[in-house]
């Protein structure tokens, strides 16, 4: 068995040290109390140094004429002040006054003597655990999270990561910023003894479809600068026969700005994996960018919507604009379409529409019109140049009066216009200049001459008939017949 506790303070007690100083001015013989047995609680210490800083330190029970809470509590006009000087050297401040500590191992030595508040500095490890919720908030200044030397990680194992602001959220790195989403994606497990090694930004890569869409896009860039200088869709193909363009100051430059486009395609397929200033989005599902008012995509040299199945432009209107050119590609076809009208214009300069096997342009429901300002050509360059109408066919020449024909299901006219002939509407033929062609007779007319094919041939002139032929006879009236 152990000493009884008073056994012990009264040997502590036999053993003090003495004051010369104090001893001189007091009486000190006076024979020690006997410790007593330890009594039954509350029990208190207070230490008070009441003048300049009116500081306590208690232990034990609370009491209200000092600090009245339970435990180890102090208090202080001014500085609370904890050194480690050796080992990990490790300093905690509470409240204003400068330090003379002395040695601070601080990354920024004047916060331990800022002034105001509470720091703490250490050259080891500074450790925060807690069983329930953290909270760090600033009434009226900045909060600053910071690693110098290694990464910084803010993560949430089970749960939402929540970054929010008043006014503006500000992402920013010199080498490259990734926003990626992905159920695959492996995090990092920090510890107290190790390092943390970004994981997740080690873990975001380049899909195989994204490379694949990437290298077909160089493939169709290729195809397009080689199209705008050589003929691809000649007669013999082109690895036999190369054929040249005749190009135009105007079509070099065009050459000049896709061959850039291909240096542009070709270095975000290879180089962007090391270049410094990115920014790659990725989803392993869907991935969204919405603006309530607008959303844009920029590329100072180049920008690209790809992908592997389908990509696609919507909205109440939506544009494709190229400030010198534009083009619609597509590897299989290629629609323009509308639900009401489509326009293919050419504002300035030329407009084709060209295929190697048939070209077909038509109307399901209305006309079609081919009309040129100076000449309009049909041409069946190796075959048959054909033009049908159900009802009418009509072709003409003259502005107003003219010459034209017109064919209808009912009989054929091929004359002089009188109006009309540059409108099929409203067409009228002058029939004393024509030929005429309806079901049962032809009819050829100049003037007071005519000439008619029916059940008999008729020649007459001035209204009168003067020859006439039928299948039994031939009959010739005038006053006059000469023969010969």
């Amino acid at each position: 068995m152990g000493k009884k506790l008073s056994e012990r303070v009264a040997a502590l007690e036999s053993r003090r040290a003495l004051d010369p100083d104090l001893t001189a001015n007091l009486e000190t013989d006076a024979p020690n109390v006997p410790a007593a047995n330890p009594t039954n609680g509350p029990h208190r210490v207070t230490f008070v140094v009441p003048v300049p800083d009116e500081t306590q330190v208690s232990f034990g029970a609370a009491s209200p004429q000092r600090i009245n809470d339970v435990g180890i509590t102090g208090k202080t006009k001014t500085h609370i002040h904890w050194h480690v000087h050796g080992g990990t050297k490790t300093v905690v401040t509470l409240g204003s006054g400068a330090t003379t500590a002395g040695n601070v191992p601080a990354y920024d030595a004047t916060i331990p003597t800022a002034g105001s508040g509470y720091a703490m500095a250490t050259e080891g490890v500074a450790w925060h655990d807690s069983n329930l919720k953290q909270y760090m908030v600033s009434r009226t200044g900045d909060v600053v999270v910071r690693s110098v030397g290694r990464n910084a990680l803010f993560k949430s194992d089970a749960h939402d990561l929540a970054v929010e602001a008043g006014a503006t959220v500000s992402i920013g790195a010199k080498t490259s910023v990734k926003i990626v989403g992905d159920s695959g994606l492996g995090f990092d497990d920090p510890n107290y003894a190790t390092n943390t090694t970004a994981a997740l930004s080690q873990s975001f890569d380049l899909k195989a479809e994204k490379i694949a869409i990437s290298v077909a896009d160089i493939v169709q860039s290729t195809y397009g600068v080689l199209g705008s200088v050589i003929k691809l869709n000649g007669k013999e193909p082109v690895w036999k026969k190369v054929e040249w363009k005749s190009m135009t100051n105007w079509d070099v430059a065009k050459v000049i700005v896709d061959l850039g486009k291909l240096a542009s395609s070709i270095y975000r397929t290879y180089a962007s994996a090391h270049a410094t200033g990115k920014v790659d989005v990725n989803a392993e599902t869907y991935a969204s960018v919405s603006g309530g008012i607008a959303a844009s995509l920029y590329g100072r040299v180049s920008a690209s919507v790809t992908s592997y199945v389908s990509a696609s432009l919507l909205g109440g209107t939506a544009g494709v604009k190229g400030l010198a050119w534009t083009s619609v590609w597509g590897g299989l076809g290629t629609s323009v379409k509308a639900g009401k009208d489509v326009a293919v214009e050419g504002e300035y300069g030329k407009a084709s529409l060209k295929g190697k096997k048939d070209v077909e342009v038509s109307s399901s429901t209305a006309g079609v019109k081919l009309q040129g300002d100076t000449d309009a050509q049909l041409i069946g360059k190796s075959g048959t140049a054909f033009v049908y109408g159900k009802t009418k066919f009509f072709g003409a020449a003259g502005a107003g009066a003219g010459y034209g024909a017109e064919a209808t299901s009912g009989g054929f006219r091929l004359g002089k216009i009188s109006s009309g002939a540059d409108k099929a509407d409203s067409v009228s033929f002058d029939m004393n200049n024509a030929i005429s062609i309806v079901d049962g007779s032809i009819t050829i007319k100049h003037n007071e001459a005519a000439i008619n094919l029916a059940n008999a041939a008729k020649m007459s002139l001035g209204g009168s008939s003067f020859l006439e032929l039928t299948s039994s006879q031939a009959h010739l009236n005038g006053n006059k017949v000469l023969l010969g």
